[in-house]
């Protein structure tokens, strides 16, 4: 399940991070909703603007001990919300829809790593 989240969620989904224990469910006690999926066994975030259910297909490690590792998904069903899809509502792009979590982001002259932050996709053209 990949569920979008918009900026004003933004903390609410950072404290499922939190309250991950094994027997705490975490999207409730973030202060967000749970939904059922329709073709996978994961919830839909209800606050997310974009919710698209998945199926595991592999993962492969990027290299021999990596920590990280790709991940091939394929759609199974999707949900977006009416006031996200038409741009002159709320649009996808924007403060109001897509965000970009950028990790440890460095100086590039320094290497000195700044906290993680947020961005916006904004169209151009």
């Amino acid at each position: 399940m990949l569920n979008f989240p918009s900026y004003d969620i933004y903390d609410k989904c950072l404290q499922t991070i939190k309250n991950n224990g094994f027997d705490d469910d975490e999207i409730t006690l973030s202060g967000l909703t749970a939904e059922k999926a329709k073709t996978v066994n994961a919830p839909r975030i209800a606050e997310c603007f974009l919710n698209i259910e998945c199926e595991f297909l592999w993962e492969h490690e990027h290299f021999e001990g990596s920590n990280d590792v790709t991940v091939a998904l394929r759609a199974t069903h999707i949900c977006m919300d009416s006031d996200h899809y038409d741009e002159n509502k709320l649009g996808r792009y924007g403060k109001t829809g897509y965000i970009y979590n950028i990790h440890s982001p460095r100086n590039p002259e320094t290497g000195e790593l700044t906290p993680d932050c947020v961005g916006f996709i904004e169209l151009c053209k």
